[in-house]
């Protein structure tokens, strides 16, 4: 260890006599980036070969300010993402519920990545809220599009509407955050989730991806935490049913898609 951090000197040392310090900063930074790039470019490739493979359109980084949304959450927007598959699929699978009786929800749909993986479920019905125009009317293109051998459901639909005002489906339901929107929003829309459990109590699931707003998830005193791993959050409603499941991880994760 000691010979390799003196050889690493030497060319550090070696480097700014010939190359100058401004030329030797830069290429030990790109040294530091390079696996975090090349790990982007996976991700990247996987999405491409993911849009190809079912002729759909959801792959690429948007930055908010290039989206068209209107309307006073749009000072509360953030840039669009998909969800990497792998991630989506082992949250959703691992959830022990019958799904035939479940709404998906995404909140901050985009292009509609989530919907179309999600639909790889035999859920009850598929839908996603988005604000932007542009990235609503790719989801619904993608949803029209989208044919695979492993879709169990079929009844997938895009709502252009603001999440804060998003009407609740009176079903059980599993409610899908990828990050989608600022703390004001998400938290209006905690609120409305509670309010409409108080109205007509059902079960309630919450998949939470990387989950940077988790602090106003916690503060809620009628959801509880069943799952927290470092990329996931996954809770529940206080006082709901024991789990009953039909659906297993396993009978799913034998028929994936391979992407």
């Amino acid at each position: 260890m000691v010979n390799y951090a003196a050889g690493i000197t030497a060319k550090i040392i070696d480097s700014i006599q010939y190359r100058g310090a401004i030329a030797t900063l830069r290429t030990c930074v790109r040294s530091l980036l390079n696996p975090l790039l090349d790990h982007q470019r996976l991700i990247d490739y996987r999405e491409r070969r993911f849009d190809r493979k079912f002729g759909v359109d959801t792959a690429g980084i948007i930055p908010h300010e290039e989206l068209k949304i209107d309307g006073p959450s749009a000072a509360h927007a953030v840039h669009y993402q998909a969800a990497q598959p792998i991630l989506l699929e082992q949250a959703v699978a691992g959830l022990r519920i019958n799904y035939a009786d479940y709404t998906f929800v995404d909140f901050g749909c985009g292009k509609g990545k989530a919907l179309l993986l999600a639909s790889s479920f035999p859920f009850k019905k598929i839908v996603g809220v988005e604000l932007a125009a542009d990235l609503a009317a790719i989801a619904q293109a993608n949803v029209q599009k989208y044919r695979s051998r492993t879709q169990r459901c079929r009844a997938l639909d895009v709502v252009r509407v603001d999440a804060a005002e998003f009407p609740i489906p009176a079903t059980p339901l599993v409610c899908f955050f990828y990050n989608p929107f600022k703390a004001e929003i998400m938290a209006r829309v905690l609120a409305n989730l509670e309010q409409s459990l108080k109205k007509t109590p059902r079960d309630l699931r919450v998949i939470y991806l990387w989950p940077e707003l988790e602090h106003l998830f916690r503060e809620k005193s009628f959801l509880k935490n069943t799952r927290r791993k470092q990329w996931c959050s996954i809770y529940r409603n206080n006082g709901a049913a024991p789990d009953d499941a039909v659906e297993t991880r396993a009978a799913f994760l034998s028929q994936r898609i391979n992407y």
